[in-house]
């Protein structure tokens, strides 16, 4: 049987140690997920947080994810220095731990200076610009080494060697959050037979182990400076790929003063204002590194960029989720901890094993199985909400529980969640050009990651809409807001429709055009 390269690799004699440091910078964004589990659980338990604000404050954490634009110009420009970056998330992502600490050991002293809310997106947005500023570096890294294989290369086809080096980066991220998630395993097994303190106790001793995880991605950044690996040394460049440096620098500059003034004056309607100005910006910004691209690599970096963009652009059902998770089905921490283990391990196999197949299919074989399959297994969960989970424990005796659905559903899911991006991925890193290479790769990330924060905004107006709520009581024991799931199956039944039938609609075009490419 044929070793796949990821495998090659990393393993046999044919080892590659360029790739180490954005390996361990990618390995350490994967394990910041140690506490996600415990986030979910002190927010449901502790914190009397709506549906609705928490799809807010995801649309908000989104922003920073859009900030990738200028920082990635900022990585170009800065060379070996761009490692301060890595230092500054650093100091991002303690200080959220440190709040979430304050409102698990504190919350009086917190709440006096500051109301919950504020308290809660002040951490999500420090945590997100955090991971964004460690993992920008990281892929400048990856793209930097991604361009030196292909130049050495003789190969005609260069998009295996960027397949290569982005598969190592996902895998790498896999490989951080399945350690997180064994971790989780281990350390919240019969956390659901612990009193209320107990709880609170065990998840504020994962937010301190959690203090140690940004320093790998210090580590990172000291072995590739020691060991010169994008160094910010690029080949010359012609003087008009090098002036398309100004109005990117431009734009960028423009976008983070429109962010910032919206946050300051404007009062209504922000996220809508935020949403609409990023995405006229980064689409500016797109179209005008798209234009130092050839013809026909230009056509199908678009459309792919535009299909990934709507697929993560549809709404998603929200927090209510895994408040019925909990609440109806029974899933405790230690079982979330297990299905997420489950998920990461198998999507690293998957990963390695068929990194072919995303770099050698057509395009829309591979999103349209994505979309397709998806869609299929999205479909268990809103049985389960008609009680299907209930008919197949008795027709096989207590055999297929809940559980075991969940289980089975998440094992064939977690490979696909990764093949939207791959392939995005790929065709943006073989695209960029030489003196930016970075940039045109953040700018698409970018582009990318407002889908997201526009999910974020869609999943907020079908929670106002549809409203969800889980039990909340005070500290008498008084119930302040009851459980209501009703209008869980219409959500559902929302979500899956739109995040099948608005990309499929553009693949089907695509076809019926002929775009080339695809």
């Amino acid at each position: 049987m044929k070793v796949p390269s990821v495998v090659r690799t990393f393993v046999m004699r044919r080892l590659e140690w360029d790739l180490l440091p954005p390996a361990l910078l990618y390995f350490g964004l994967g394990l910041v997920g140690i506490t996600s589990i415990a986030n979910t659980f002190f927010v449901k338990e502790y914190l009397g947080l709506s549906a609705a604000f928490l799809s807010s404050v995801a649309f908000w954490v989104g922003i920073p994810w859009a900030l990738k634009m200028p920082l990635g110009h900022l990585v170009d420009s800065l060379g070996r220095w761009k490692h301060l970056l890595v230092v500054a998330g650093v100091g991002l992502l303690e200080c959220s731990v440190f709040i979430f600490l304050g409102l698990m050991r504190q919350p009086a002293v917190m709440i006096a200076h500051l109301p919950v809310e504020s308290w809660y997106l002040l951490a999500s947005l420090f945590s997100a610009l955090g991971i964004v500023l460690q993992d920008v570096v990281a892929d400048g890294l990856s793209v930097e080494i991604g361009a030196t294989r292909e130049a050495a290369s003789d190969a005609e086809d260069g998009q295996g060697h960027h397949t290569t080096v982005q598969t190592v980066g996902r895998v790498a991220t896999l490989a951080g959050a399945f350690l997180a998630g064994a971790y989780n395993v281990f350390i919240l097994s019969g956390a659901d037979s612990l009193t209320q303190a107990g709880r609170l106790d065990l998840y504020a001793g994962l937010f301190d182990w959690a203090r140690l995880v940004p320093l790998l991605g210090l580590c990172g950044s000291l072995l590739a400076v020691i060991m010169g690996v994008g160094d910010g040394a690029v080949e010359e460049d012609s003087s008009e790929e090098h002036e398309a440096g100004w109005p990117v620098l431009l734009l960028s500059g423009l976008f983070v003063a429109f962010i910032i003034g919206v946050g300051l004056f404007v009062h209504t309607w922000k996220e809508e204002v935020v949403f609409c100005g990023s995405l006229l910006l980064l689409g500016c910004s797109i179209w005008w590194l798209a234009r130092k691209v050839d013809p026909a690599s230009r056509i199908t970096y678009l459309t792919v960029i535009v299909l990934v963009f709507l697929i993560r652009a549809t709404p998603s059902v929200g927090a209510g989720m895994s408040w019925w998770e909990i609440d109806v089905l029974k899933f405790d921490e230690a079982f979330f901890a297990r299905l997420l283990l489950l998920g990461h391990a198998i999507s690293i196999v998957s990963m390695v094993l068929y990194r072919r197949l995303f770099a050698e299919r057509p395009l829309w074989i591979v999103y349209g199985g994505y979309l397709t399959i998806t869609t299929l297994l999205s479909l268990p969960f809103l049985g389960m909400y008609h009680g299907l989970h209930e008919w197949t424990a008795q027709v096989t005796h207590g055999l297929v529980t809940a559980r075991v659905i969940a289980l089975v559903d998440v094992a064939i899911d977690s490979p696909l969640a990764q093949v939207a991006m791959l392939p995005a991925l790929a065709v943006t890193s073989k695209c960029a050009p030489a003196r930016y290479r970075t940039t045109f790769f953040e700018v698409t990330a970018s582009f990318l990651n407002i889908g997201t924060s526009a999910a974020a905004l869609g999943s907020k107006y079908l929670n106002q809409v549809y409203v969800v709520t889980r039990e909340v009581v005070d500290a008498q024991g008084q119930v302040i807001v009851p459980a209501d799931y009703s209008q869980l199956g219409t959500l559902l039944v929302i979500a899956i429709g739109l995040g099948f039938i608005i990309p499929i609609a553009m693949l089907a075009l695509l076809k019926i055009f002929r775009v080339k490419g695809w």
